[in-house]
């Protein structure tokens, strides 16, 4: 027979607390972890004084949220009283232990069999051990109370609904850099912060640094991941993965992000969630945020990451030890060389080549390694570094610039043309369509005007396939330069992360690397017109970089990159090509083929 609450007041008794906050913000108040576990002792002292006390708690943990299972705090709990190990369980309010009718009645059901009595010290009440009666009354009253639940969430979500429609701030947790001000009711830029990141974006956009050597430079550099919450199983040390979110986040432009968890219930309806891709957000404007990137860099760097994931460039490609793998090509045959490994000597010398990969070649090229990768790196770091070749590359990009003006300009003149043909059209079918043109005259018209429309779409596109080549060509030659006059930095340098940026190097500007009388003929990209390959591209032309680099150092002002960077090459060109696009489809049709 079960003794009675005066009986146990002088027993010892294994009590366990069970405490729960489910944020930040409930655990400063009153019902925070620390008042919840004073006013449990408080309550056990005066009932039960002589009680061994164990305490068990989910901290950050939402019961609406998180289902009972995956709380490790009550799980441990509730297999400790199953084993017999807990006599009395205490909890500061019976919505402590769960909010949902059928997790909590489980508790209770499951305490009820194992006789281990379950107390609501606010209430002062027994929640499990009842008759019949009480079972129903305490069912209907966790069942309103669920209900009241949902009905405040509908409230707080339309609520959050119209906040994020008019630009407001929804709440939640702002990213690394920023930090909302309650007082001021204002989003607060961290300036270091905002440094650090956009160091982040120089490393994997201009460096082509994957997310893992991000994260382990910055932990080098002592600067610590402050945004985690500390003592609660986060790190202040930074990984890939908050690298990465940074990387996709748009605060930094300007923008909230909503629409990034998806929320749905699998086969056994449990809850999940998911992230949607970037390119499935709602990207909303709001005053509280300066754009301190322009938005066309954060799709950039989205772009950058997808094509990483669909080209599944293999770490090999990067991390190997052979500096020209797939550049050098056979000089009889022009197939690519591979790489072969004779071994160890006993004289301790390795031996390793690259060799003609096609067994059928009558004079197979074999290079020593060595030798071959030393004669080519010699040969890039003298590329370009004499005065005739500096004026040759300047009057060169010169007159690919003037090219560009020119041919940009004809473009201009050949779409006017072929809008005043299309107007020309639609006078003449209103014509025909009101009377004022024979059945004849329109017919010639007609087919007139349509031969010049064909005629000027075919040379508008022409135009723009040559003018592409050229600004690709002149893309390629500013990146070569670019990329030499970084190369001499490190041409000396031997550890393994200077050796990948030594492979990045040769990638970016070889195209191929023929060998003639033992002398390496480099043939680079920006003599062939060769893209570089996507996840090796350079995303940002000069002005652009140099505005990122001096914000970084500190030398620009945070709030004044925005500015800067709307006057970049890069920007002018991104807005140049968005706005006839969006003028013409707020108009309804777009009157540009490539965008139909």
């Amino acid at each position: 027979m079960l003794q009675s609450k005066n009986q146990l007041r002088d027993t010892i008794l294994r009590i366990a607390i069970y405490l729960r906050v489910s944020s930040d913000e409930q655990a400063k108040n009153g019902e925070g972890l620390d008042g919840q576990l004073f006013k449990c002792k408080q309550w056990i002292q005066q009932n039960h004084p002589n009680a061994v006390i164990t305490m068990f708690s989910d901290e950050g943990i939402s019961a609406d949220k998180i289902p009972m299972h995956m709380r490790h705090g009550l799980g441990k709990m509730m297999s400790e009283a199953r084993k017999g190990q807990l006599d009395l369980i205490v909890t500061f309010k019976y919505d402590r232990l769960a909010r949902k009718v059928e997790e909590s009645e489980t508790i209770y059901n499951q305490m009820d069999r194992i006789g281990v009595p379950v107390w609501d010290i606010s209430g002062d009440k027994k929640l499990n051990q009842a008759s019949s009666a009480d079972k129903l009354t305490r069912q209907i009253l966790a069942s309103v109370a669920e209900m009241e639940i949902s009905n405040t969430k509908e409230r707080i979500r339309a609520v959050k609904e119209n906040q994020r429609a008019t630009g407001k701030f929804a709440g939640g947790e702002l990213p690394y850099g920023f930090r909302w001000n309650a007082e001021e009711e204002k989003i607060v830029e961290i300036e270091e912060e905002i440094r650090v990141w956009l160091s982040i974006i120089h490393k994997y956009m201009n460096e082509n640094k994957g997310t893992v050597v991000i994260a382990k430079e910055l932990n080098e550099e002592g600067i610590s991941f402050t945004k985690g919450k500390k003592g609660h199983g986060r790190s202040d040390k930074w990984d890939k993965e908050n690298v990465r979110n940074l990387l996709k986040n748009p605060t930094i432009c300007g923008r909230l992000a909503n629409g990034v968890l998806n929320r749905y219930y699998d086969a056994d309806g449990k809850p999940k969630v998911s992230r949607r891709p970037p390119r499935e957000w709602t990207l909303q404007e709001t005053p509280l945020l300066k754009e301190i990137v322009p938005l066309d860099v954060w799709y950039k760097i989205i772009e950058r990451m997808e094509q990483k994931r669909s080209t599944k460039v293999s770490p090999k490609q990067m991390a190997t030890s052979w500096l020209l793998s797939g550049v050098i090509k056979c000089t009889h045959c022009g197939s690519q060389t591979k790489t072969k490994d004779s071994g160890v000597r006993k004289s301790g010398k390795s031996f390793r080549y690259y060799v003609c990969s096609n067994t059928e070649c009558d004079n197979p090229t074999r290079l020593r390694k060595e030798d071959i990768e030393h004669q080519v790196l010699s040969e890039l770091q003298g590329m370009f570094t004499t005065t005739d070749k500096q004026e040759a590359v300047e009057l060169a990009v010169g007159y690919l610039s003037t090219f560009g003006e020119t041919k940009g300009a004809e473009i201009s003149t050949m779409e006017l043309q072929l809008d005043e043909n299309k107007a020309k059209l639609n006078r003449v079918e209103s014509d025909y369509v009101n009377g004022d043109l024979s059945a004849k005259a329109y017919s010639m018209a007609v087919e007139r005007i349509d031969n010049l429309i064909e005629e000027l779409t075919t040379q508008l596109e022409a135009k723009r396939i040559s003018m592409h080549a050229q600004q690709q060509h002149l893309t390629n030659i500013s990146v070569a330069m670019e990329v030499l006059s970084e190369y001499t930095d490190i041409a000396g340098q031997d550890d393994p992360v200077t050796f990948q940026r030594k492979r990045a190097v040769v990638l970016q500007l070889v195209d191929h690397i023929t060998v003639v009388d033992g002398e390496p003929h480099i043939v680079l990209r920006a003599h062939t017109g060769s893209e570089v390959p996507a996840h090796l591209q350079r995303m940002m032309d000069g002005k652009m970089e140099q505005v990122m680099k001096e914000v970084i150092t500190g030398s620009r002002e945070v709030s004044a990159a925005s500015a800067a960077w709307v006057n970049t090459m890069s920007h002018r060109y991104s807005l140049m090509i968005l706005h006839p696009v969006m003028d013409a489809l707020s108009s309804g049709c777009c009157r540009m083929p490539e965008y139909c």
